[in-house]
């Protein structure tokens, strides 16, 4: 997961901020019931995160169950961002907040933050939802998504994983390793029984090493009924480090959405359903989402954008330690779009164990160039993928994943493409 935004969902706390005054004071409390109309008043800002309230104002008194966090800090040095650079790089601010990888933050070095393609910055101007805290709503279980998810393999998830991201490796987009991982997907696809075919396009690499194309690989199962009608699932294959060109074995980043997007083509080989299924493993996404944005762009040009009816992205979804939970981040630009949010959200706690959280500020991965162009889809990322201590380094390896976690998170991709797809008994 890079270049781009990424929200996610969790907390119940709430900050408390000055907005109109040079100055502002920080402070934080449990939200409990009636207490978001307890704080609201006029001008003031209120940013959600879940169940947690942010709240930017003039004065300083204290809110029910609150705690200061910060005090006469200029509102000028106030920002929420969103910061994709390796942890140890992540430099020019303080944290005031965090949650899910969003941070207010007391800006301290402004250098360190201006033009960086790997930071979003989001003024704070007016009262906004960032994340929402989706409630359960569960339904009853379709008997044909529940035989479906029971095809799901561990072993076999686990070997598409270990395939593609040993320890000593990379999938750097402009390396040949990185063409030796689009052969094994291809292979992968024929083996199923898909039509497979290679999309090159250009790949402007900032490392120094080969100049080779970027490569997207694609494998379709028609469909029986509706077979001009498709639904998508992707993710991307390419990985990176400080030393990418070398070694960027990239487990977690995004070797875990591959090998999803593998083990779900896998079930999928041997059921019908009424749409024909696109599988879409992604290159160039951490040079800036240039496959997926070179897809898009060509069924934009090729006037079959709308042939899409439905999309799912996978981006890091094997690291869990406090949060056994996912993100679904997508838009509500359409009401289809909007739709499949709630969609997701009643999937997740029909089929898994997952908590959801939402957001509708979306960016940073491969699922960006079609929100751009209102399809209706999303992106799945686990709630902690700031956290992952060993993100875009040579030591994001296999031995760090969550392997129970992550089938939780391709059940649920899964149950979203068999609805989608209309699967048949």
């Amino acid at each position: 997961m890079n270049l781009f935004y990424r929200i996610l969902l969790t907390a119940f706390t709430v900050c408390i901020l000055n907005l109109n005054a040079q100055a502002a004071t920080v402070h934080l409390t449990s939200a409990m019931q009636g207490n978001q109309n307890a704080i609201e008043s006029e001008n003031q800002i209120i940013l959600t995160f879940g169940n947690d309230f942010i709240v930017i104002r003039e004065d300083s008194a204290p809110i029910l169950n609150g705690r200061v966090l910060a005090s006469d800090i200029p509102l000028a040095d106030l920002v929420v961002l969103r910061d994709r650079r390796p942890m140890d790089q992540r430099r020019g601010y303080r944290i005031l907040y965090s949650r899910a990888g969003f941070r207010l933050a007391l800006v301290t070095n402004p250098q360190e933050l201006s033009n960086h393609p790997e930071i979003e910055l989001f003024p704070i101007t007016e009262s906004r939802v960032i994340l929402k805290t989706m409630a359960p709503q569960r339904v009853e279980p379709d008997p044909a998504v529940t035989a479906l998810l029971a095809m799901l393999r561990t072993d076999t998830y686990t070997a598409y994983l270990t395939d593609l991201a040993p320890d000593t490796t990379t999938r750097y987009t402009c390396s040949p390793e990185n063409q030796t991982a689009r052969d094994k997907i291809r292979k992968h696809f024929t083996d199923l029984g898909l039509t497979p075919q290679f999309m090159d396009f250009k790949a402007f690499c900032g490392a120094d090493c080969d100049r080779l194309p970027g490569y997207n690989v694609i494998g379709i199962k028609p469909g029986t009924t509706r077979p001009q009608e498709y639904v998508m699932i992707g993710a991307h294959y390419d990985s990176t480090s400080p030393v990418a060109c070398s070694l960027a074995p990239g487990a977690n980043d995004n070797g875990s959405g591959a090998a999803a997007l593998m083990e779900i083509a896998r079930v999928f080989s041997g059921v019908n359903t009424e749409r024909s299924v696109a599988f879409v493993a992604f290159s160039g996404e951490e040079e800036g989402m240039l496959g997926s944005k070179h897809l898009a762009k060509v069924l934009k040009d090729m006037g079959v954008l709308e042939v899409i009816k439905g999309f799912v992205i996978l981006d890091m979804i094997s690291y869990y330690r406090n949060i056994y939970g996912i993100i679904a981040e997508g838009s509500d630009h359409t009401a289809e779009q909007a739709a499949v949010l709630d969609e997701m959200a009643q999937l997740c706690t029909t089929y898994t164990p997952l908590k959801m959280e939402i957001t509708t500020s979306y960016g940073g991965s491969d699922h960006a160039p079609f929100l751009n162009y209102r399809l209706p889809g999303c992106l799945l990322i686990e709630n902690e993928w700031a956290d992952y201590p060993y993100y875009h380094t040579i030591y994001d390896l296999i031995s760090y994943q969550d392997i129970a976690y992550s089938l939780d998170v391709v059940r649920l991709a899964t149950a979203f493409m068999a609805t989608q797809g209309g699967l048949l008994p």
